[in-house]
């Protein structure tokens, strides 16, 4: 039976690495069969897979549903690693704004100036007690700072 390490010494890498490496490299191929090698950003074709990536269509962090989203088929395209990292570079709307908040500015003050523990402020609100504690010390929505 090889060891981890033997088996990262014959393949230059990391075991994890060289695996990512290979489902990256068949999936692209399978994507290129299947003719959707279209850019969801720019339309173009990608062909090559150092500029390969695949995105959410929908961002599902901070969502309403973030499993749901994240593992939501319909929800996956593939684009030019560069036109993704451009895309989300691009300043998301904030607070209200935001199509996939589920609080509103009145809340996020209510929650900045509670006194009710953190753990009673997430169940009433349905957040998280992480999401809580970033309102509460301005890290999330920082716009409203100072309010």
């Amino acid at each position: 039976m090889s060891t981890k390490s033997e088996k990262s010494k014959q393949l230059g890498e990391s075991v994890s690495t060289a695996q990512h490496k290979l489902r990256k490299k068949i999936m692209f191929q399978l994507v290129q069969r299947c003719g959707l090698d279209s850019c969801y950003q720019c339309g173009t074709k990608i062909v090559n897979i150092d500029g390969f990536s695949i995105e959410h269509k929908i961002p599902w962090l901070h969502s309403g549903s973030p499993h749901e989203l994240f593992y939501d088929l319909d929800n996956v395209a593939f684009s030019h690693l560069s036109c993704n990292i451009r895309a989300s570079r691009n300043a998301p709307a904030k607070g209200e704004d935001n199509n996939v908040s589920r609080i509103t500015e009145d809340t996020v003050l209510s929650i900045k100036h509670s006194d009710e523990p953190t753990s009673v402020l997430s169940k009433w609100h349905n957040i998280s007690t992480r999401h809580v504690r970033r309102l509460r010390t301005g890290t999330s929505w920082k716009h409203l700072n100072g309010r």
